[in-house]
């Protein structure tokens, strides 16, 4: 440190290496014999692959804390035509070619690796092994594989690259090395500017990501990945929910797999149960991953992403971990108890495989999974939860019930909730029938309790017919009069005895809980049919602020009911415009800028910024002018980003546009970023750069900033910012 001898950092083991278990120690001169050593001591020239070659060169990395405290040493081998300073790829348009990766972390199923301007990258976790080995395949094909030319190779082992092609059998790159099982490595594969890959390198998290919070997230209705297993698959599963291919080629053979039948079964006091089964023939289950969650479609080339962003966003930082449930037969009370002892045992398992200092974890639901997450910590032992969980966050909770589920169970899914089914109108009809079989519909119904809470009025109406009115605690009758007057929809009223069972299980979280709702989106919390045909297509009367689905008073009033008992709630009021919808909310900005904040137990600082406009830009067009727009962000705050619109021919842009940033602390900078818009690239032309530094956003800075390297960036940039109250 500061070039002296007598600050010196170093390795706390003797001939270190990225792939080995230590810290870094120091600064101080007590480092006598404890180096970083690139090879191998002691190299036996027949043990191929241990050996590096005179000039080969390597990129050293010393990791340091926003403290400024050393972390972590690590390096990556530089590729022979390389630029150490530079990729040269940042330019490229990723839609071109894309890479997956596939191994023992994804039982050797391809997954997306994500392209981040510089290199596709992929975060892979070491299980009770103590390694992972893996392959890269080109646009996920089995025919277009990339492998070292070893097995067993790591970045400090010199191989090459070999591919893409299929001869790839038993050659494989291996992480871990004995690491300790939940330790978590950021893999990245390099490409030249002709997407053809030349490196493999990866980076060993430490300080804050490696012993970052376990974070465990159940998703809701239709949000997570099913997969199917029947005659046809010859014993293997393979995805139904959403196989997007074979729901456009065959969508009444993936209806007929989703559907489910009622069937007499015993809860576990003995008391006998209308219960849910898979069609004959056919097994249905979860994927049983965190991919599972991510995106609907994990394995397939069209990606259906849902806590994709959010995870992708936070994965470096944090320990991810999904309970996956059979989302379907959400309502089967049988179903249902059978989940508390898995969901049990597979927290107490990632807490052991992350090890975690506290030995707690984080439960994130959205959705229905709120209202899993309440139904299972209301069940579990008081001492349990607190043992075992460190706090609750619920994104657009659905534990008070959504009054868009009365349509959408009567007659077909409509409103925001279609939005979840990726099938066309066409098939709605189709659609509605298969829904209808799903105890998940009638769970999700406007619930007349909460626990002991109310979540909506005594006299709320949610639907009428010209002879009579169905009041909140009327929702019995409404399933009976429905079931009487359509086919296929006795479900409502065999299930919806379990159904009051688990609602008055549902109670507050005894640790301390979060909740994230919307309510910028006019939401359905009335209908009105025609006549008293309730299977008929109703009409939509009324509407009140929510995220589309679920009404935010109602999540308001049992929010208030658990203060008044005693439970730590607080309540966030997602304050975006479109980002407020039921779907978008799990990864809005809103909640990703959040989530970390709220996972350390920090207060939320939020800022206000408005980018009014630019003069005197670059005009970086030869036909024409500059077509400019702004990106800005927290310095090291991908979460933060924010974009205006473009605007066309324009040297001096008006943009107006205002975002709240909600992950600022002292000390952070504001980047702004103006680029001319140009088709075929990543970000266009640059046409300048400026910095708005924390002082002046803690003084609510309002007027120009100049670009760096005005003489060759010329013009400046119209901005205020404005400091909101903590949260």
């Amino acid at each position: 440190k500061d070039g002296s001898w007598d600050t010196v950092l170093y390795p706390s083991i003797k001939c270190a290496n990225p792939s080995k278990s230590h810290i870094v120690r120091g600064p101080d001169n007590q480092n006598k014999g404890y180096d970083w050593v690139m090879g191998t001591p002691g190299f036996d020239p027949f043990r191929r692959g241990e050996h590096i070659l005179p000039g080969t060169k390597f990129k050293v990395f010393l990791r340091v804390s926003p403290a400024g405290v050393a972390e972590q040493v690590t390096w990556e081998l530089c590729a022979n035509d390389e630029d150490e300073t530079s990729t040269g790829v940042r330019d490229l348009d990723s839609s071109a070619c894309s890479f997956y990766i596939a191994g023992t972390t994804t039982s050797w199923e391809p997954r997306p690796m994500r392209w981040d301007g510089k290199c596709f990258t992929s975060v892979i976790r070491v299980g009770q092994d103590g390694r992972e080995s893996f392959q890269c395949l080109v646009d996920g094909s089995w025919d277009k594989v990339v492998y070292p030319s070893i097995d067993g190779a790591t970045p400090w082992t010199s191989h090459k690259l070999r591919g893409p092609d299929n001869r790839n059998a038993g050659l494989n790159w291996t992480v871990g090395h004995g690491a300790k099982p939940g330790t978590k490595y950021k893999v990245m594969l390099y490409v030249d500017k002709n997407w053809k890959a030349k490196r493999m390198a990866w980076d060993k998290f430490s300080g804050y990501g490696a012993d970052g919070s376990t974070i465990v997230c159940l998703a809701g209705l239709a949000s997570s990945a099913l997969e199917m297993s029947d005659a046809t698959t010859a014993g293997s599963y393979k995805p139904n929910w959403v196989n997007v291919q074979e729901l456009i080629a065959n969508p009444k053979r993936v209806f007929q797999t989703l559907a489910l039948r009622l069937v007499d079964g015993t809860l576990k006091d003995g008391t006998p149960a209308k219960c849910s089964a898979n069609a004959d023939g056919c097994e249905v289950r979860p994927v049983n991953s965190l991919d599972g969650v991510k995106d609907l479609n994990p394995y397939g080339k069209i990606p259906v992403p849902v806590w994709a962003p959010l995870i992708d966003e936070l994965e470096e930082d944090f320990k991810w971990h999904a309970f996956c449930y059979d989302w379907r037969r959400w309502g089967d009370l049988r179903y249902v108890e059978d989940l508390t002892e898995r969901f049990r045992a597979e927290v107490e398992e990632a807490l052991v495989a992350d090890g975690n200092s506290d030995g707690k974890a984080s439960l994130m639901g959205h959705s229905m999974g709120c209202s899993a997450i309440l139904y299972l910590l209301g069940v579990l032992e008081e001492e349990w939860v607190k043992d075992h969980i460190r706090n609750v966050i619920l994104v657009a909770p659905a534990h008070t019930g959504s009054p868009s589920m009365v349509s959408s169970f009567s007659y077909c899914p409509f409103v925001d909730t279609k939005s979840w089914l990726p099938v066309p109108f066409m098939l709605s009809k189709s659609l509605g029938d298969l829904t209808a079989t799903w105890p998940c519909m009638v769970a999700e119904m406007p619930l007349p309790f909460v626990g002991s809470a109310r979540p909506w009025p005594e006299d709320y109406v949610f639907a009428f017919t010209p002879e009579r009115e169905y009041k909140i605690d009327d929702l019995p009758q409404f399933l009976d009069d429905l079931a009487a007057c359509k086919d296929c929809r006795d479900l409502g009223p065999a299930l919806w005895p379990g159904i009051q069972k688990i609602c008055a299980a549902t109670r507050a979280p005894v640790v301390p809980t979060t909740i994230i709702y919307g309510a910028g989106t006019p939401t359905p919390t009335q209908v009105e049919y025609e006549s008293s045909d309730l299977g008929a297509q109703p009409k939509l009367t009324k509407t009140e602020p929510g995220d589309g689905t679920i009404v935010a008073s109602s999540v308001e009033a049992v929010a208030r009911q658990w203060v008044t008992e005693g439970a730590q709630v607080r309540l966030l009021k997602e304050p975006g415009k479109s980002d407020s919808s039921h779907k978008a909310l799990v990864a809005c900005p809103f909640t990703v800028g959040m989530l970390p904040k709220l996972l350390m137990s920090q207060a939320l600082t939020p800022i206000c910024i408005t980018v009014l406009g630019a003069r005197g830009l670059r005009n970086a067009d030869s036909i024409g002018l500059s077509d400019p727009y702004c990106r800005f962000q927290i310095t090291g705050k991908p979460s933060s980003k924010r974009q205006t619109e473009v605007v066309n021919d324009s040297l001096d842009p008006d943009w107006n546009f205002t975002e709240t940033i909600y992950a600022f602390d002292a000390g952070d900078n504001v980047r702004f970023t103006v680029f001319d818009m140009d088709t075929g690239m990543t970000d266009g032309e640059l046409l300048g750069v400026a910095t708005l530094q924390s002082q002046q956003i803690q003084d609510e800075f309002e007027g120009s900033l100049t670009f760096h390297e005005p003489d060759k960036f010329p013009g400046e940039l119209m901005v205020k910012v404005k400091m909101m109250e903590p949260i």
